[in-house]
């Protein structure tokens, strides 16, 4: 994955680097599994081709910064949910992963 091309306006050198850390460690997949979690409690799942990964990543951090948002159960952004929701929502996923089948959009 070439994370190079990720761009995050992480607010800490901290952020940035837990990111990186999380995003270098993700298993090879065809299609990854990403969650969107609104303060409401709704999820938006996705799966995602390898190569549209990162632009995936990247809107969802700039554009939807209010939504918890998790890549293969593991959070890159917490959004407006608290720490115990996260923790909840990780071990969640952790239990019931949502493993793709088929490719939710692509980016062209």
């Amino acid at each position: 994955m070439d994370l190079d091309n990720l761009f995050i306006d992480a607010t800490s050198p901290q952020d940035r680097e837990r990111l990186f850390t999380i995003l270098s460690q993700l298993p090879t997949r065809s299609i990854y599994s990403t969650i969107g979690v609104y303060a409401n409690g709704n999820k938006k799942y996705n799966g995602v081709l390898p190569q549209d990964l990162i632009p995936h990543i990247t809107y969802n951090l700039q554009f939807r910064p209010g939504r918890a948002f998790f890549v293969e159960g593991q959070c890159l952004n917490s959004g407006y949910l608290d720490e115990e929701t996260i923790t909840a929502l990780e071990q969640e996923f952790a239990k019931n992963p949502h493993l793709p089948n088929k490719v939710s959009s692509q980016y062209l």
